[in-house]
């Protein structure tokens, strides 16, 4: 089994903020990656993100959404 690695700048559900929101969110089917959007908040969902997001130093900082 391949181990798993948030640094090698492969990103199977997309790189950008929103994608991986929404990876919380709603889980990876197929995965072992499970829904966290009953658990978390989206300010804590969006926090985790920019916290994964951080661990490829590859990308640069995405500038946070505005809010409606």
């Amino acid at each position: 089994m391949k181990e798993m690695n948030l640094a090698d700048a492969e990103w199977k559900h997309g790189s950008k903020l929103a994608e991986i929101q929404k990876t919380i969110e709603e889980g990876a089917p197929g995965t072992a990656m499970l829904s966290f959007k009953a658990q978390l908040t989206p300010e804590e969902i969006e926090g985790l993100a920019r916290l994964v997001r951080s661990f490829d130093k590859t990308l640069k900082p995405e500038k946070p959404a505005k809010k409606k």
